[in-house]
């Protein structure tokens, strides 16, 4: 999933900056990630994390805390598709990287490092 978003957020911004024109691809890619904001939650329950996973065990002892940001992440995706309905391509850009701060605000605190 954390690929599929990766993959979604650097099309959008590809598209709003010209760099690809295919400019109806722009709503499939907000509802794609909008889709993806909703199925985040479930993604993660407690001891979920296997033996290459990335995330840290104080996701589950900081259960309000990882809660809230996944929120913030499913309520900025939901925010990026309803902007991008609305055709402003500089608004979208600027909700995209709202979605991309979300990612971080999650990863941050409870993403272990990659391994070398």
């Amino acid at each position: 999933m954390m690929v599929a978003n990766q993959q979604h957020i650097a099309e959008m911004r590809a598209l709003l900056s010209g760099e690809i024109s295919h400019p109806d691809d722009i709503q499939m890619h907000a509802d794609a990630l909008a889709d993806l904001g909703w199925m985040l939650a479930g993604l993660f329950p407690e001891g979920s994390a296997g033996p290459t996973s990335r995330t840290m065990e104080d996701a589950w002892t900081m259960e309000e805390d990882f809660a809230a940001r996944v929120k913030a992440f499913r309520d900025a995706t939901w925010a990026l598709k309803t902007t991008a309905e609305e055709g402003d391509n500089a608004a979208t850009l600027a909700a995209v990287t709202a979605v991309n701060g979300t990612c971080r605000g999650c990863h941050t605190p409870f993403r272990k490092p990659a391994t070398p």
